[in-house]
């Protein structure tokens, strides 16, 4: 099972709502001209009891009976808002009210429980403001299975599909 898709999809979210994000922190280094939200995840926890626990029924494409399985976690992601020094708080704070505007957009699979900010404060790592903001959220993983053997190949976010 990977997150990634799940960081990946909150990614995604608030680029598609034109608010600058990456996926984890940047090997390159954050420009400390523009400001940016660092999706990473912060902590995760299992809530199937088993490797994947029966989700119910759905319909294929060929109105076939499929067999769900997956996995139900509880997230805290962290969109960590990175801002230039001149910008500073203000910047953290209007990247906040955009970010809590983009989340009605998540895929299916991710449902939010809190958001959260805590103060604005320089960085001396990045040389930025550094806002610390964690999103509380639970996360539908479904299993993807090979049609011939049964087995699981991978788990995949419910209602996400990757963007290229």
């Amino acid at each position: 099972m990977t997150l990634d898709s799940v960081t990946s999809a909150v990614t995604q979210t608030l680029q598609t709502a034109h608010i600058p994000a990456v996926s984890a922190y940047p090997s390159h280094g954050l420009d400390p001209d523009r400001a940016v939200v660092c999706v990473s995840v912060q902590k995760c926890e299992c809530l199937s009891g088993a490797f994947a626990e029966y989700l119910g029924l759905s319909y294929d494409d060929f109105d076939n009976r499929v067999e769900l399985y997956g996995q139900r976690l509880d997230l805290v992601l962290g969109l960590d808002i990175y801002a230039p020094h001149d910008d500073g708080p203000e910047s953290c704070s209007s990247l906040f009210l955009q970010i809590s505007q983009a989340l009605h957009a998540l895929p299916s699979g991710l449902r939010v429980r809190k958001l959260s900010a805590g103060n604005a404060a320089p960085d001396k790592t990045t040389g930025l403001f550094h806002c610390p903001v964690a999103l509380h959220c639970r996360a539908l993983l479904i299993a993807r299975a090979d049609p011939d053997s049964g087995e699981f190949l991978d788990f995949v976010l419910k209602g996400w599909s990757v963007h290229v």
